[in-house]
């Protein structure tokens, strides 16, 4: 009777100190029991759960794995954002974010955008680039140290990073304004950075194998501002990205959608991905405006207008992004669907 009556659970997983935080309802919102489990006794919290039952999983670093287990036993899994749920604690109610009954009672509230949940070859995409954003990240905190160093010896004409690259190629060995120390510091910098270049290197050749793994990879690239990396995080993170009303509900997760009131940190992965998308526009909407050749002429057309009406870069660049993950969407909903450029640039946004 016990497994048979149970209809939802809540279920907070600590990373801390690796237990499972279970509170269990019937269909009838009865309390029935709230446990807390070892991570390596999972098994016993599985036994639990009848097929069709839902558990409300708040999301995290180790929810997707688990959520996969529980689908592969014919349980619905909803992942909660952290977002809902603190939504949920600011509206009055009592608990706390971590707590099994409060994530079950916010993850059954209206309009929550739960996370999809990702397979573990996306999980494993992710890490690539999660590895690939580190050492990027590592590589330009290191280029900022030297560049220090230099501007503390009186090296002025190195003006960008990019400046920096071609110093440390042509200029640095032979240049004797540098004193013994510093020049010791920065060739163990660049030691360091080397490292910090063969990992991303290797990184960056293990992701561009993914093509084969998810075809669906190079039909993102069509959209123009999308090269590979872009392409493939976002196969990594949209789990399965039917979960997502539309279009714009994918780009709202993602942090290019205007009209969002989702907050997405800088420093976290939907950060990254948000960066890409920006960055991709970026460059496409620079190069039109700067009068190169293109063969999308319904871009350049479409970029033209907007520049004629608000001449703002910015909003042109963040209004592409949006675009773009828009289109994304529909393109990795469908089996079929590619790019066309007279569809996304004309007056219509693809919902």
């Amino acid at each position: 009777m016990g497994v048979v009556a149970v209809s939802e659970v809540g279920v907070f997983l600590s990373e801390k100190n690796w237990k499972i935080e279970a509170y269990a309802i019937d269909s009838d919102k009865n309390f029935l029991w709230q446990k807390t489990f070892k991570w390596e006794d999972e098994e016993d919290f599985f036994a639990l759960l009848p097929s069709g039952s839902t558990v409300y999983l708040a999301a995290n670093r180790p929810s997707h794995a688990f959520a996969g287990k529980l689908q592969e036993r014919g349980i619905v899994v909803k992942q909660v954002p952290t977002q809902a749920i603190h939504s949920y604690l600011k509206a009055g109610n009592e608990g706390n974010y971590k707590n099994p009954q409060t994530i079950l009672r916010a993850g059954c509230g209206p309009h929550v955008n739960y996370v999809p949940t990702q397979s573990l070859d996306q999980i494993g995409l992710k890490t690539g680039h999660i590895f690939r954003k580190n050492a990027i990240k590592s590589r330009i905190s290191i280029m900022f140290q030297i560049w220090e160093r230099l501007e503390e010896s009186g090296v002025s004409e190195v003006e960008s990073l990019e400046n920096l690259e071609d110093y440390l190629k042509v200029d640095f060995a032979k240049d004797r304004r540098l004193n013994r120390l510093d020049r010791e510091l920065i060739k163990q910098l660049q030691a360091t950075m080397d490292v910090f270049d063969n990992n991303l290197e290797f990184t960056e050749n293990q992701l561009s194998l993914a093509e084969k793994q998810f075809p669906v990879i190079k039909r993102l690239q069509t959209i123009p501002g999308i090269d590979l990396f872009a392409a493939s995080i976002l196969v990594a993170v949209s789990g399965d990205p039917k979960v997502y009303k539309n279009g714009r509900a994918f780009a709202a997760r993602l942090g290019v959608d205007p009209g969002s009131i989702l907050q997405i940190c800088s420093d976290s992965l939907y950060g990254y991905v948000k960066e890409q998308l920006l960055n991709g526009a970026h460059q496409e909407v620079s190069s039109i405006l700067a009068g190169e050749e293109t063969d999308n002429e319904e871009l350049r057309s479409w970029v033209l207008r907007l520049w004629e009406t608000r001449r703002d870069i910015g909003y042109i660049t963040s209004v592409l992004a949006n675009k773009n993950a828009r289109i994304a969407w529909r393109i990795l909903t469908s089996d079929s669907a590619a790019y066309d450029p007279h569809l996304a640039h004309g007056k219509r946004v693809i919902q």
